[in-house]
């Protein structure tokens, strides 16, 4: 059985992902399996001390990882991860499909591992006098334009979640909140109500590169309520490098639309996309009252407390839409013919796991 792990960052960065992916295929490999990772690598020289300013391990990598290309530092969630982000990397890893032709394909994706990856709206300057979305109504008007089931059905084959919170239930003290239901007249209304009859012109929506599907989306949905918007594309590195300049980097009236998923608290995530100064949010979200019950929130000690303080701070959030969740996308894989499986669900077992097993269950088809 021959199995290909891909990894999209680089071997000569040490990094939880890349030990894991290690250590799978070699296990695999003591199994008796054809196990490659395809990831990337950066050889010693001067561009890569130019890229890579931390010391990394540039010794040729195993016979069985299969470099695709260099990576470069992508910021998020407040690491800096070595990702591979080159058109030369897509071109390899393509050739090596076609050259190794794989029973199963096992993706590590950088902001989705399992189902949890959450999609939510964000207005950047939405505190601007002179911006539509400083109006509650307006933001309310943008959440009841979005068909979340449309957007389920099309990006993730339905296998998705709709959830009401832009933070995922698995982390501590996630509040639990009923899915907004699309209603095109209501939003209609609360424009009118707004003084915006005709509606108005959104300069750019900016989608997490490269779901950039998802933004035309969204796009097209907003302009039946008369939000017209432009898509704005571009390289995820600067994506994030612009996340990090704050508003000044994003001009106007902007939607942005991420992408993401942290684990353990429901303080990361606010930390992270509405907190001033955050590593992400820097000064596009920025609600002062909030950060102040959020420093009530980190000073105490009292469980209770804390909890009634985490869900007060992320109703706040949902009710005056500050932040406007969309759906929560699936991991990717896929099964090659030769793999006896009569559903998928027989390799991987559920639509939360993205890791197939038990590897030592999974058999061929006789030849």
């Amino acid at each position: 059985m021959k199995i290909g792990i891909v990894v999209p960052y680089s071997w000569s960065f040490w990094g939880g992902v890349q030990e894991h992916a290690d250590h799978q295929a070699r296990a695999l490999r003591r199994l008796g399996a054809d196990a490659r990772i395809i990831m990337g690598h950066d050889p010693p020289g001067r561009l890569t001390w130019l890229l890579h300013p931390k010391q990394g391990r540039h010794t040729r990598p195993p016979d069985y990882v299969l470099p695709v290309g260099r990576s470069v530092i992508v910021p998020a969630n407040a690491s800096l991860p070595n990702i591979i982000l080159s058109p030369q990397s897509m071109l390899r890893m393509r050739r090596i499909w076609e050259e190794e032709r794989f029973d199963v394909v096992h993706v590590h994706e950088p902001l989705a591992p399992v189902l949890s990856g959450s999609w939510f709206l964000e207005f950047p300057g939405f505190q601007d006098p002179k911006n539509p979305f400083r109006d509650k109504r307006v933001r309310e008007a943008v959440s009841l334009a979005i068909d979340r089931r449309a957007m389920n059905q099309a990006e993730s084959a339905g296998l998705g979640k709709l959830a009401g919170n832009w933070i995922n239930n698995d982390v501590q003290y996630a509040l639990e909140w009923p899915e907004t239901e699309r209603n095109v007249e209501r939003a209609k209304q609360l424009l009118r109500e707004a003084g915006y009859p005709n509606g108005f012109d959104v300069d750019w929506l900016t989608p997490l590169p490269a779901w950039y599907s998802r933004g035309e989306r969204i796009i097209a949905q907003l302009r039946e309520v008369g939000i017209r918007a432009r898509l704005q594309s571009m390289e995820r590195g600067v994506f994030f490098q612009r996340l990090q300049g704050g508003l000044k980097d994003w001009p106007g009236v902007q939607i942005i639309f991420h992408g993401v998923r942290i684990a353990g608290s429901w303080s990361f995530w606010y930390e992270a996309h509405v907190k001033c100064g955050g590593f992400n949010s820097r000064d596009r979200v920025c609600v002062k009252e909030l950060d102040a019950k959020f420093e009530q929130y980190e000073r105490s000690i009292n469980p209770a407390e804390r909890k009634s303080l985490a869900e007060e701070i992320q109703r706040a959030i949902l009710e005056n839409h500050y932040i406007v969740p969309v759906f929560r996308h699936t991991f990717i894989n896929a099964i090659g013919p030769r793999v006896a499986a009569r559903r998928w669900q027989d390799i991987f077992p559920t639509i939360t796991t993205g890791y197939a097993y038990p590897w030592e269950d999974i058999k061929l088809k006789e030849q």
